[in-house]
């Protein structure tokens, strides 16, 4: 397969636009990819709830913990009210399964369980697991940074564990595939392509990071840098992505390779406004 074109037309559009981008893309059949600024650390926002998660859910496909356990609610070292449900909800003192703080994190990009999480596990354990699993500069200096080329990398890893670990590794996939937030990467693909990513904004940043289980499957990292209006700087992921999705249907129609599996059904949840992760 020729990815030149691809490389071509994402150039392209990055010089086109005033945001910056670090763009990685990397085909799961063929193993090969197509990056732009893939190596420049840039702000994660909520990306890095997929590594903390992965880690907690590794802990507990080694036997160090259950998901069951429980965390107690400590609204003084907690709090988050940047965003999610437990911040309204959440009752100091009150303790919640890892099991929950792991799928509010992930489906509904909740601050406050995902600040939980890192009081339990530790900022450093969870760096130096990153490394473990192949990332080339996790938290530097302690901040929330990241390159294209290590979130697709993390992503790689989500798959990994689930072909080790089923049963966990499938749920930990279902939440991905069943955020609240669609804005990014699925806002532009037919509703039956599964996509498992998770978004992140913060001010003047808006990333998406997921794996596209296309005809011809594909992990597409996007972080942007630059765009005040987080509605157009998350339309601008979506039209990025199907360019993608797009360049890759038509690989594998010419390979002849089989239908991409089917979404899972969205699933019930809390009533929300959802604002950004």
């Amino acid at each position: 397969m020729n990815y030149a074109p691809l490389q071509a037309e994402l150039e392209a559009f990055a010089a086109s636009q005033t945001a910056t981008y670090g763009i990685f893309f990397k085909d799961l059949t063929t193993g090969r990819t197509v990056g732009i600024n893939e190596d420049e650390l840039m702000k994660a926002a909520s990306l890095n709830k997929v590594t903390t998660v992965l880690y907690l859910n590794s802990l507990a496909a080694a036997g160090r913990l259950r998901m069951s356990d429980r965390l107690t609610y400590d609204r003084a070292t907690d709090l988050n009210p940047q965003g999610g449900i437990m911040q309204v909800e959440a009752v100091d003192g009150a303790s919640y399964s890892l099991r929950l703080l792991s799928n509010l994190s992930i489906t509904l990009s909740d601050n406050t369980a995902h600040q939980m999480l890192l009081r339990f596990l530790g900022l450093g354990n969870i760096a130096a697991f990153m490394r473990e699993i192949g990332g080339r500069d996790p938290y530097p200096d302690g901040e929330n940074l990241m390159t294209a080329r290590d979130m697709a990398t993390y992503l790689e890893a989500v798959l990994d564990f689930g072909r080790e670990n089923p049963v966990l590794g499938e749920r930990l996939l279902d939440d991905l595939a069943s955020t609240i937030w669609d804005f990014g990467l699925p806002g532009m693909l037919p509703p039956e392509v599964r996509v498992a990513h998770k978004e992140g904004a913060r001010e003047r940043v808006q990333n998406d990071a997921g794996i596209v289980f296309a005809r011809s499957p594909y992990i597409l990292v996007v972080l942007s840098e630059g765009i005040s209006d987080a509605d157009e700087g998350f339309r601008l992921i979506s039209v990025i992505s199907r360019k993608v999705y797009d360049f890759q249907e038509g690989a594998a129609a010419g390979a002849g390779r089989g239908r991409a599996p089917a979404s899972p059904a969205p699933r019930s949840g809390p009533s929300l406004t959802p604002s950004r992760p």
